[in-house]
C-alpha cells in the first residue's frame, strides 16, 4: 500500500467538519483492510440519526448499501462483503455531522 499502513491494521481518519455549531470533529475506522467477508465500521461523534454507508465499485456503481439509526454519537457496525468481487473499493459514510470516503480492498 502506497500509505505505508500494514495489512490487516485498522485505518482511522479524523475529519474537521463546519456545521451550524461550529466544527465538530469525528473517526472512522475500518477493518480488516483488506477484508474477505466482513468490514467492521467503527464511527465516533458521527451524531444522531441516519447513517448511511455505501460501497462503491471502481467504475463508481454501487454495489452495497446499508442504512442505520443512530442513537448514541458513536456508531460500532459491520458490512457483509464475502459475496462481492476481489478488488477495490470506496465506502462513502454519510453522517449527519458530514461524508467520509474510504479505500476498502477484498481480497
Amino acid at each position: 500500500m502506497s500509505d505505508g499502513a500494514a495489512i490487516g491494521t485498522p485505518q482511522t481518519f479524523v475529519l474537521n467538519i463546519g456545521n451550524k455549531s461550529g466544527i465538530s470533529s469525528y473517526q472512522v475506522s475500518t477493518y480488516p483492510n483488506p477484508a474477505t467477508t466482513n468490514i467492521a465500521i467503527k464511527v465516533e461523534n458521527a451524531g444522531i440519526g441516519e447513517i448511511t454507508l455505501s460501497l462503491f465499485d471502481q467504475v463508481g456503481n454501487a454495489v452495497l448499501t446499508k442504512k442505520v439509526q443512530a442513537t448514541t454519537e458513536n456508531l460500532n457496525t459491520s458490512l457483509e462483503v464475502g459475496q462481492l468481487r476481489r478488488g477495490d473499493y470506496y465506502l462513502i459514510i454519510y453522517t449527519p455531522n458530514g461524508m467520509t470516503r474510504n479505500h476498502i480492498i477484498l481480497n
